[in-house]
């Protein structure tokens, strides 16, 4: 394959990825709410599902684009797009952990006493309000704190990797990560201290 080759077909692999991991978002919804619970409702939206999702979608085009436009065209990721997918991953997986405890301890307590019911419970009123209303469906600040935070991280990732088209990751000061980490973890503890 000629050098002029890459460049035009990681654009295209880059798009199709991209394309297809959206399409299958759409389709199936049900990867974006919460675990269904046993009534009929449709379930809200998960906060850290949709995180996931956005991040899959910039850095899985990211190393298609990285592999194409880098002189040595061998696929590469950069440990700063690691630490970041893997910061999201663990948030997706703590927040189900959490919410299966919660799921037990509902079931449980439903035999002794009626509880509140938890947002998983709850029917999907819209996407912004089901991702920022916390488990017992009041708004939440450190749900919207880690959603600007999480915009603004992904706009300067993409900007970053995107100028003058060089299509290399962007490096990321550590403490950077220690804002991503404290957003996070706010977002989980409240998860976790909520009904």
């Amino acid at each position: 394959m000629e050098l002029y080759y890459y460049p035009s077909f990681s654009i295209a692999l880059a798009i199709g990825t991209f394309l297809m991991i959206l399409f299958l978002a759409l389709k199936h919804k049900n990867l974006l709410k919460e675990q269904k619970s046993d009534n009929k409702l449709s379930p809200p939206y998960s906060f850290s599902r949709v995180q996931l999702l956005l991040w899959t979608l910039i850095i899985c085009p990211a190393f298609c684009l990285n592999w194409g436009f880098s002189e040595k065209h061998t696929p590469f990721i950069n440990d700063d797009a690691l630490i970041l997918l893997g910061i999201v991953s663990g948030v997706t997986l703590t927040s189900g952990i959490i919410s299966n405890v919660k799921i037990n301890n509902n079931k449980l307590a439903k035999d002794v006493i009626n509880i509140t019911s938890l947002k998983m419970n709850l029917e999907s009123s819209n996407f912004f309000s089901d991702i920022l209303k916390d488990d017992d469906g009041n708004f939440s600040i450190p749900r919207l704190q880690n959603l600007v935070f999480t915009m603004a991280f992904l706009g300067i990732f993409i900007v970053s990797f995107l100028a003058n088209w060089k299509m290399e990751y962007p490096d990321f000061d550590s403490k950077a990560y220690v804002l991503m980490g404290i957003t996070s973890s706010t977002y989980l503890i409240g998860k976790g201290l909520s009904k």
